[in-house]
């Protein structure tokens, strides 16, 4: 049975893969992003998929595409992708003419969302609803086997919910976003903020000596070593997104709350039971009693899962999107 091409577009990386149309993982292949220009990426993504069919490269069924939204699911178009720079962008149309196959596209945390329902730790959930944290934060629903799509394909965005209204401008133009103050980048930001000459855990000593970069792969390392000021800092964005879960909790009553990306799988050893208890304190309680939170079981093949499922979709429905 021919594989399904998968791709799982980031701000940096590309993450390429085959796939069962079961939805089974045949095999997967990552590279840094080498020129952002949309035909460029398009182009790359395909050499990607060509290289792990080699001698089979004429046998793929279709394409399936996570990626940064907002995007026009029926036609592909990417309507604004800030890490990657693009707006109003066709890429379902590139891809399907560099590789000239069907391509279905659906936005990043939407993917990883229906992939952990479908395939992963979210398996039977009535209703699911998945947060990535990394670079952003941003979510899905999946509600009685299908995702949520909402009005103009806006729902689940969790990480534009207010948490902090007088907290620090967001990407978005608001002030006070989960994003804004639980990403990776925020906590990055909070950490130089606490770093001065001379305290640990990130000193900057001798003339002229500067430290380029605090990573949030750092804070969470010192934080777990026992370190007060980064201890302090994590703490802080898991109590905001406590926060913002529980609202959802209460609002969405979900049976499964599953975390994902790279910061939230870190920083799970401290966050899963602040998240927990939250909901216990912030949450109706009849929806607090009901819900389990814990981590994705696919880990950055999330994304990948969920784009199959998205191509099988399309593909049982009878459509033919972008080629």
């Amino acid at each position: 049975m021919k594989p399904v091409g998968v791709l799982d577009i980031g701000g940096s990386k590309i993450l390429a893969g085959l796939l069962s149309p079961a939805g089974h993982v045949l095999g997967t292949r990552r590279a840094p992003i080498a020129d952002r220009r949309p035909r460029c990426v398009a182009g790359q993504a395909a050499d990607l998929l060509r290289d792990l069919l080699g001698a089979r490269r004429s046998a793929l069924r279709g394409v399936g595409c996570s990626i940064p939204g907002p995007l026009d699911r029926k036609t592909g178009r990417v309507l604004l992708s800030p890490n990657l720079e693009w707006r109003n962008v066709p890429f379902g149309c590139l891809l399907s003419e560099a590789l000239h196959l069907p391509v279905a596209m659906d936005d990043d945390a939407r993917c990883a969302a229906i992939g952990e329902w479908w395939r992963g730790a979210g398996r039977q959930a009535r209703c699911l609803l998945y947060i990535v944290v990394g670079t952003g934060v941003g979510g899905g629903l999946v509600i009685d086997g299908r995702p949520v799509y909402g009005a103009d394909d806006a729902a689940g965005e969790i990480g534009h919910t207010i948490v902090a209204p007088s907290g620090p401008r967001c990407s978005c133009g608001q002030r006070g976003c989960l994003e804004a103050v639980a990403s990776g980048p925020a906590i990055e930001r909070a950490a130089w903020a606490a770093t001065t000459p001379g305290r640990a855990p990130f000193t900057v000593t001798g003339a002229g000596a500067k430290l380029l970069r605090i990573t949030a792969e750092q804070v969470v390392k010192a934080a777990r070593r026992g370190d007060p000021t980064t201890g302090r800092i994590l703490d802080r964005a898991g109590a905001y997104l406590g926060r913002a879960i529980a609202n959802a909790v209460t609002l969405l009553n979900p049976d499964r709350v599953i975390l994902g990306g790279s910061v939230a799988r870190a920083a799970a050893w401290l966050w899963l039971p602040r998240l927990r208890q939250s909901v216990r304190e912030l949450s109706l309680a009849t929806a607090a009693s009901t819900v389990r939170i814990g981590l994705g079981s696919l880990g950055e093949t999330a994304g990948l899962v969920g784009a199959c499922w998205t191509f099988m979709r399309m593909e049982d429905n009878g459509a033919s999107r972008m080629g």
